[in-house]
């Protein structure tokens, strides 16, 4: 274990969910605050840009720290029930500061402005000063290949169905957006890590009504697994979940409000779901 901070699952829980993340610093910084016990955070596995060494933090019969507060169909231990895996990506940056240096103590430095950056731009933001614009970072292609063949591989051994491959922002969408509107799901649901809408999939469960209804949406985001409020509102916490479920599977519109094609996108996934239950 590169980690001490872990802990047995609750009832010997069987892991069934796999939860991506993104790291938000670089893999030398990730692992330093893994392997800090004053940290207590913790994941499974960690991804490098390269994808040529895969770092295994946790055992996976172990309840690795990751998920925070969060829920999941109505789970609320995710720790216990999930496989974390962080891949190593800022995230978001505001491109004040200039890209990554090669040599180990001028990135020591660079990182710890890019962490400053962060803060002074999520303030800005929080404070409605004025609307600082997200530069999210991609995923190299390599890494996205390392990271497709290890989850595959832990989806057979733990026999985790795709529709549980989810991000933290899925089950903690109040609080976390990691893994972003730029990770690949598209890509690896085309591999059967995840799932990803179809607009041909037949709709014979459909019960989606004509107009957009902020009741149903919400109804059928909690269907989905989605933690939502059930009041027909569009509140700040519904129009988070919202925000999370289309940074997953509309990321290209993950900032815009409700409209018709989020439900029909909602509308597939349940409609797909309910048709491979079908006896």
């Amino acid at each position: 274990y590169l980690s001490p901070n872990y802990s047995e699952r609750k009832e010997n829980a069987h892991p069934s969910l796999l939860v991506m993340h993104y790291t938000a610093c670089p893999l030398d910084e990730t692992l330093a605050i893994f392997s800090s016990k004053a940290k207590a955070v913790s994941s499974h596995y960690v991804i490098p840009t390269d994808g040529k060494t895969i770092y295994k933090v946790v055992d996976e019969s172990k309840r690795a720290w990751h998920a925070g507060k969060s829920s999941w169909k109505g789970f609320e231990d995710i720790n216990s029930i999930s496989i974390g895996i962080e891949n190593v990506n800022w995230g978001y940056t505001y491109g004040w500061v200039p890209a990554e240096p090669s040599h180990p103590i001028t990135r020591y430095f660079w990182s710890t402005m890019i962490h400053l950056e962060r803060r002074i731009g999520e303030y800005l933001d929080v404070k409605k000063i004025f609307t600082v614009p997200k530069k999210w970072h991609h995923f190299p292609s390599q890494q996205v290949d390392r990271l497709t063949s290890v989850a595959k591989a832990i989806m057979d051994r733990l026999n985790i169905a795709p529709e549980n491959v989810v991000g933290h922002s899925d089950i903690a969408p109040q609080r976390k957006m990691d893994p972003g509107p730029l990770f690949p799901w598209e890509r690896l649901a085309e591999q059967g890590v995840g799932v990803w809408p179809s607009p041909s999939v037949d709709r014979i469960h459909s019960n989606k009504p004509k107009d957009v209804s902020v009741s149903w949406v919400q109804e059928s985001l909690q269907k989905w697994g989605y933690a939502v409020p059930r009041n027909g509102k569009l509140d700040i916490e519904t129009n988070r979940v919202i925000q999370a479920f289309q940074m997953h599977f509309r990321p290209e519109s993950y900032d815009q409000p409700l409209d018709s094609e989020c439900c029909d996108i909602l509308d597939s996934l349940l409609c797909y779901r309910d048709n491979t239950r079908d006896p």
